[in-house]
């Protein structure tokens, strides 16, 4: 398990790292835009479309390195009160919503990639951009959170059955 577990963490991270890559070639990009706009009177052709790829792309990798560094937004107000046994059957639960929920999205978000590489799908502004590349992050993202959350399941199984080793981090 321990192998399987590296190697789901190297691919969360690797996720995580290209989002950083493209959150930055982002910025560049845009800040480049706007100095080309106000300056020099022509912005970059494309510069929108570009961006709304970078969002999927910094977006769907990086969240399983999220879940993994349990980096999600929580609201712990009542849960903190909680004993920890109860704390991780409540989270038990969560999780399971979770998976549920990524399961579906990311069932969708492989069938709209399916139908964007049929059709060969592409943006519809001043660069027609193929929509594939970027659909197909949604499904693999939702795949990398859903196998995380398997594995933060499994862990918080293992402490409430009352077995100290957990297959988190």
């Amino acid at each position: 398990m321990s192998r399987f577990l590296k190697v789901i963490q190297g691919i969360s991270l690797g996720g995580e790292s290209l989002g950083r890559i493209v959150l930055l070639v982002m910025m560049f990009l845009i800040s480049a835009d706007t100095i080309a706009r106000y300056v020099f009177h022509s912005p970059i052709d494309g510069t929108m479309e570009l961006s709304e790829f970078f969002m999927i792309a910094i977006v769907y990798p990086s969240l399983a390195y999220a879940q993994y560094l349990k980096a999600h937004v929580r609201v712990e107000l009542l849960v903190i009160r909680l004993s920890e046994r109860a704390q991780n059957i409540l989270g038990i639960f969560t999780d399971t919503i979770g998976v549920i929920l990524w399961v579906i999205i990311g069932w969708k978000g492989l069938d709209m990639a399916i139908r964007a590489w049929v059709f060969s799908d592409t943006t519809s502004g001043i660069l027609p951009l193929p929509l594939f590349p970027a659909k197909i992050l949604i499904p693999l993202g939702a795949a990398l959170l859903c196998i995380q959350l398997m594995l933060d399941i499994y862990q918080k199984l293992r402490l409430v059955s009352g077995s100290e080793a957990g297959a988190g981090k």
